[in-house]
């Protein structure tokens, strides 16, 4: 069978999708119930940023800002989700980190929430989510 693509890549959580033109990323967004959800995310990608955030703080403002400067210089929307760690620490937290594409672990030491960044780290670590800290 063949599709107008030239080139398909099944991730666990990806699927990459190369038209002549352009390349199209689909996210498995599926739910703790195991139905697969994809959609395109080169759309908006959303990152959520695990840290207790403050304007205050330049290394949160420079966080934003390098992540948006990032989407630009790919023609990528990117959307900054901060996540503080202790809104993190309860069984509610696994829908919210799966509401993002990726997840960024930000500058607050110490965290308002010790438990809540841990859990965001083990949900990436357990799940196969992309994931970096600083």
């Amino acid at each position: 069978m063949r599709t107008n693509y030239d080139t398909v890549v099944p991730r666990k959580k990806f699927t990459i999708r190369k038209k002549r033109d352009s390349l199209l990323i689909y996210r498995n967004t599926a739910g703790s119930n195991g139905k697969e959800r994809w959609r395109n995310i080169m759309d908006a990608i959303r990152i959520g940023i695990i840290a207790d955030y403050s304007p205050k703080n330049r290394y949160h403002v420079a966080t934003q800002n390098s992540l948006l400067h990032a989407g630009d210089s790919l023609k990528l929307a990117v959307e900054p989700l901060w996540m503080d760690t202790d809104t993190l620490d309860n069984d509610a937290a696994e829908a919210r980190l799966r509401s993002c594409d990726a997840l960024f672990g930000g500058t607050s030491s110490p965290y308002r929430s010790m438990e809540g960044a841990l859990r965001s780290i083990r949900f990436a670590r357990e799940q196969g989510w992309p994931f970096i800290g600083t």
